[in-house]
């Protein structure tokens, strides 16, 4: 039994390693801020004159995950952060793995600063070509309130978009962006 636990610890280890040494799944930063993820999509700046950059991903033993952060050209905190997921058996994603993803985000976030939250309930639909699932979270903390919205769009690899925003009605705004990223 410890065994087996050790070789899966070392497994994942060896497969997180592999990910950022590999380019896996393939992403590439574009001159103009973009990013471009072969097969999936192409991801234009959030808002003018800012970039997408990378930070430490999060993988598991059965899924290659980077991370990516929208920064503005104000500088930092970042508006958007992106995670590209590939299932390493190419599995067509099921949104399970990036509902992990959110919820990690959010036990990290709140620990921090002490809001609460609860648990996300994601809908399930299509966002242009993309079948998607998406949620809006509520944090609070006092009298204060901020909104976490999250977008998994099923693609090969997958996409979570997660922004948080003062805003309880910031949907629309979010989702006109998100309109403009293009199949590859």
């Amino acid at each position: 039994m410890v065994r087996a636990a050790v070789a899966l610890a070392v497994m994942a280890l060896v497969v997180a390693v592999a990910a950022a040494q590999t380019n896996d799944p393939p992403v590439s930063i574009q001159g103009d801020g973009s990013l471009v993820i072969p097969g999936a999509a192409e991801v234009p700046p959030y808002a003018e004159g800012g970039r997408w950059t990378e930070t430490p991903g999060r993988s598991s033993s059965r899924h290659l995950s980077r991370h990516f952060m929208f920064m503005p050209a104000s500088g930092p905190p970042p508006v958007m952060e992106l995670f590209v997921t590939r299932d390493i058996a190419d599995e067509p994603p099921d949104g399970g793995f990036e509902v992990g993803l959110v919820d990690g985000f959010l036990r990290g976030f709140t620990s921090g600063i002490g809001f609460r939250y609860e648990a996300p309930i994601f809908e399930t639909g299509s966002l242009g070509p993309f079948p998607m699932r998406r949620c809006r979270v509520r944090l609070s903390k006092d009298d204060r309130e901020m909104w976490l919205y999250a977008y998994v769009l099923l693609a090969r690899p997958s996409l979570t978009f997660l922004t948080v925003r003062r805003q309880s009605d910031a949907r629309p705004a979010i989702e006109s962006f998100l309109s403009r990223v293009k199949p590859r």
